[in-house]
C-alpha cells in the first residue's frame, strides 16, 4: 500500500511539474512552451514583464530557423527590457479571444509585443529582428522611466 502511494506521489508530482507554468524555463533565450491544459495567461506577467509573443503554426516553423536563432541571441536584452519569450503554435490551443487581441491570425505566423500594461504594443505578420521589437519597447514611456531609473542609480 505505502509502495502505491508512493508511486502514486511521484506520478503525481511529475504531471503536476509538466504542466506547471513554473516548469516552463524563465530564461528568454528559450522559448516558453504554453501546454494544452494551461492556455497563455498574459495576466501573469502585468505590471512584471513585458512579453514577446510569437505565433508559429507547423507550417511556419520550418522557414523560422533563423528567426529563432536572432530570438536566442537576444537573451541578454531581452532580460535588460524586463521581456519574456513566448512561443504558442496551433497544437496548443488557445482561447480565441486571446488569438485575436494579439492579431494573430490561425495557422499564419504572428508576433506581438505585449507592454508591462497588457496592452498589446506592437503586432506583425513577419518573422522580425530582435533590434526592431527593442526599438518599441525602448520608445515605450514606462521603458524610458526604467532607464531613468536605472541611470541614475550607477
Amino acid at each position: 500500500m505505502r509502495r502505491d502511494f508512493l508511486k502514486f506521489t511521484l506520478f503525481a508530482a511529475t504531471a503536476w511539474l509538466c504542466i506547471s507554468p513554473r516548469a516552463f524555463p524563465q530564461n528568454p533565450a528559450t522559448p516558453m512552451k504554453t501546454s494544452p491544459t494551461a492556455p497563455l495567461n498574459l495576466e501573469r506577467y502585468r505590471d512584471r514583464q513585458r512579453v514577446v509573443v510569437a505565433y508559429l503554426p507547423a507550417a511556419a516553423r520550418e522557414p523560422n530557423e533563423t528567426f529563432h536563432q536572432r530570438w536566442a541571441n537576444a537573451a541578454g536584452e531581452l532580460k535588460e527590457r524586463d521581456a519574456v519569450w513566448i512561443e504558442i503554435d496551433d497544437l496548443h490551443r488557445q482561447p480565441a479571444d486571446l488569438v485575436r487581441r494579439l492579431g494573430f491570425t490561425e495557422g499564419r505566423f504572428g508576433l506581438a509585443l505585449v507592454g508591462k500594461d497588457g496592452h498589446v504594443a506592437w503586432q506583425s505578420s513577419e518573422p522580425t529582428a530582435p533590434q526592431a521589437i527593442f526599438d518599441q519597447i525602448d520608445a515605450m514611456p514606462m521603458r524610458q522611466r526604467e532607464m531613468r531609473e536605472r541611470a541614475a542609480h550607477k
